[in-house]
């Protein structure tokens, strides 16, 4: 037998092998180019920003966005429709809000699902799938305060800006299926 060719199923071994090291290659390779833009910019703009790891070595770089220079505008009325928010493995904060950190936990518990799931699986499920958008919300708002009822968190997710169109009753639901599946797990 020639062993040089390989066998049958060590060939497709291989051939799984080379597509997941690409695979991982090309995710990595994205991920430092995110962190390299987003890096440019604060320092192009003179903004404060530091990295943090989740997972051990998964990088997430947290900016303070004086200005608005990445966040959207604040309102005339000053209210915030984003006074933080997460774009892959950078987590950015608006100055005004820089020292509370639940905001900064909650984004980063954002960070730590995108990685989780590859980002472009959170993305998907965040942006098309109500259910899911509900579980990472409640993930990161439990990260912020372990004290938190869901009720408070329901009533919080009911809000338009989370654009799920779900009552606090019906986001209760939600939740409780969720709660049941980690106890399964």
């Amino acid at each position: 037998m020639d062993i040089s060719r390989g066998v049958g199923g060590m060939r497709i071994v291989r051939g799984l092998v080379r597509k997941i090291a690409v695979i991982a290659t090309a995710y990595v390779a994205g991920v430092f180019l995110i962190l390299g833009v987003y890096t440019g910019i604060a320092e192009c703009n003179g903004l404060d920003y530091s990295y943090t790891f989740v997972y051990t070595f998964c990088p997430v770089l947290k900016i303070k966005d004086s200005g608005n220079i990445i966040l959207p505008e604040p309102h005339g009325d000053g209210d915030y429709d984003t006074p933080a928010g997460s774009y892959g493995p950078v987590v950015v904060i608006d100055e005004l809000c820089w020292e509370d950190t639940t905001f900064v936990e909650h984004e980063i518990v954002h960070a730590r699902q995108r990685y989780r799931l590859f980002f472009i699986g959170f993305q998907l499920l965040y942006t098309y799938s109500e259910r899911d958008r509900i579980y990472f919300e409640y993930e990161a708002f439990k990260a912020e305060n372990r004290l938190v009822s869901d009720e408070e968190i329901a009533l919080q997710l009911s809000l338009e800006v989370y654009g799920n169109g779900l009552s606090r009753e019906q986001i209760l639901v939600v939740i409780n299926s969720y709660r049941t599946e980690q106890l399964k797990t």
